[in-house]
């Protein structure tokens, strides 16, 4: 990976993605050793959740709409989902895009196909992400502890090579941005259509000091959520709640992804940086936390729904 594209996707990729790889730019890192390959990995488990996450609620559009579920998923993905691994989040990006592709769906980044497509479609940058996860995978504790710098060196080399090349496949979410739609005001005049004044927070680069926006649209987007689109388009694709954006629940404010849960009532949100951890029953929205996870998992508990995934 050449510096000119690393620094643009540090200063333009989703910040969950961009504020993983920075601290491999860090000097703590630029060595190989126990830090530069944790972040490396870390940076590929954020590639790997970042998809996951956006299949995973294009599938929500589709299901929603058409009360049908991908097969490959829908035995087993209440259990699943309940505790997500780097392997779950790749097996729902893949079987996930598939399926939608054959379902003739909207797929919010048709570019994904590409990159987790299978058979002679599957790109060499899905066969180097399976790898950062086995070699991820094969790092025992006690491995890990009896490594010596040669075989640092040749992990590091290894996995970074591989990390570059999933993230040079991935330059077209240059061509999309991650936004929080913060508050929306209603404004109308007599005799005309109204507007709604959205004010955003725009989630792109490593820094958590998202810089605001403001669009005056003929329609309204959903709020206190975190949206995806194509840069300059309207339609987009709402990531509540498997991305938060929380200034009061956490050590501090950041970007939230959902780690884990019992239930909807009780699920764990984990910081993309420098936030810590927190429980959903903590956040100021936890009631509506809980309402759109179980609005999630329902078509995969529901019989009569799972009936049409045959």
């Amino acid at each position: 990976m050449d510096d000119r594209y690393a620094r643009e996707l540090i200063r333009r990729f989703p910040y969950p993605i961009a504020s993983a790889f920075v601290r491999l730019r860090t000097d703590e890192c630029l060595d190989p050793g126990p830090l530069r390959l944790k972040h490396t990995l870390a940076t590929g488990e954020a590639v790997a959740r970042f998809l996951g996450i956006l299949v995973l609620c294009d599938l929500r559009e589709h299901i929603e709409a058409t009360a049908t579920l991908p097969p490959a998923l829908a035995s087993d993905f209440v259990p699943a989902f309940k505790r997500p691994s780097w392997g779950i989040w790749l097996r729902i990006a893949r079987e996930g895009s598939q399926w939608l592709e054959r379902s003739e769906a909207r797929i919010t980044c048709p570019e994904l196909l590409t990159l987790v497509g299978s058979g002679a479609q599957q790109a060499a940058p899905a066969h180097a992400l399976e790898r950062l996860l086995t070699i991820r995978n094969d790092l025992s504790h006690e491995r890990v502890k009896a490594m010596h710098l040669a075989e640092y060196r040749v992990l590091c080399d290894e996995t970074y090579a591989a990390l570059a090349q999933v993230l040079e496949a991935l330059r077209f979410l240059l061509d999309y941005e991650l936004s929080f739609v913060s508050q929306i005001e209603v404004r109308r005049r007599r005799h005309r259509q109204a507007q709604f004044v959205h004010r955003f927070k725009a989630i792109d680069g490593h820094s958590e000091d998202f810089s605001g926006q403001r669009a005056t649209l003929a329609s309204f987007m959903d709020s206190q959520a975190i949206i995806w689109r194509r840069r300059g388009e309207h339609a987009y694709l709402s990531l509540d709640p498997l991305l938060l954006y929380e200034e009061a629940a956490g050590k501090a404010p950041d970007i939230f992804y959902y780690e884990s849960m019992r239930s909807p009532e009780t699920a764990t949100y984990v910081a993309c940086r420098h936030g810590g951890s927190f429980n959903s029953a903590e956040a100021s929205r936890g009631l509506e936390i809980a309402e759109e996870l179980a609005a999630l998992l329902e078509p995969f508990r529901g019989p009569e729904i799972q009936a049409h995934a045959g």
